[in-house]
C-alpha cells in the first residue's frame, strides 16, 4: 500500500514539475510576442535582495520601457521606467572579460540610467546591452527627449 502512495506522490510532483515549465514557456512566448525586445541585464538599488546583475529583457512602449526578469514566472515586468522619469543616460563601453572566470552573457555596453524616484529624488540604475540595442536605446530616448512629457 505504501508503494501505490509513494509513486502517487511521484507521479503528483513530476506533473507540477511539467505545469511549471509549461507556464515558464508560456510566459517566455507572451513576452516576445509582445515585441520590441532586446536581451539586457538589470542591477538596481532594492530591486532585489541580494544585489546582483539579473538578466531579462526589455521592452520599448510609446511612454516607458519595461525590463522582464528571464527567470520568473510573474507575467508582469519587474521594473518600468517612465520616459519622463530618465533625467540622464551614460554609456561606457565594457572590456570583454578573459581568463577562468567570465560571465554567462557577454554584453557591449553598460548603460548608467539616473531615473527620478517617486518622491522626488534621483537613484542610479544599470543595464548591460549590446551596442547595436545601446544605439535602438538612444533612437527611443531622442524620439521623445527625456524629461518630456507626450
Amino acid at each position: 500500500m505504501q508503494s501505490a502512495s509513494t509513486s502517487t506522490i511521484a507521479l503528483v510532483g513530476a506533473l507540477c514539475f511539467v505545469c511549471l515549465g509549461l507556464l515558464f514557456l508560456a510566459r517566455a512566448a507572451y513576452i516576445s510576442r509582445l515585441g520590441s525586445i532586446i536581451e539586457t541585464a538589470y542591477w538596481g538599488p532594492g530591486m532585489f535582495r541580494y544585489q546582483k546583475w539579473n538578466y531579462g529583457v526589455l521592452r520599448y512602449e510609446r511612454t516607458c520601457l519595461r525590463w522582464y526578469r528571464a527567470m520568473s514566472l510573474w507575467p508582469a515586468s519587474a521594473r518600468t521606467f517612465a520616459r519622463r522619469d530618465i533625467l540622464s543616460v551614460n554609456r561606457e563601453v565594457m572590456q570583454k572579460a578573459t581568463g577562468a572566470i567570465k560571465p554567462v552573457r557577454e554584453f557591449d555596453c553598460m548603460v548608467t540610467l539616473t531615473v527620478k524616484t517617486a518622491n522626488g529624488g534621483q537613484q542610479t540604475e544599470y543595464l548591460l546591452m549590446d551596442l547595436a540595442a545601446y544605439h535602438g536605446f538612444s533612437a527611443w530616448l531622442e524620439a521623445a527627449p527625456a524629461g518630456s512629457e507626450l
